[in-house]
């Protein structure tokens, strides 16, 4: 099921994540100081992020799925 993008980021920042909105352009940025994963969302904060991408963002900050699914 999809997520908006504020609930995303409030979570990942919770992991340590650092969210970065664009500078220009629709992609945001969730890093660290070893991994970087790219966001697609138009509408900023309001953009519901499929299930694919967040499994993508799981598996390059290797946080467990459904844990992090929990916490949105």
């Amino acid at each position: 099921m999809p997520a908006r993008l504020r609930d995303i980021k409030r979570a990942l920042v919770a992991h340590g994540i650092m969210v970065r909105e664009p500078s220009k352009g629709s992609h945001w940025v969730a890093f660290t100081d070893c991994a970087s994963y790219r966001i697609p969302a138009h509408n900023a904060l309001k953009e519901e992020i499929s299930d694919t991408y967040i499994k993508g963002l799981c598996r390059a900050f290797k946080l467990d799925y459904t844990a992090f699914k929990r916490e949105l």
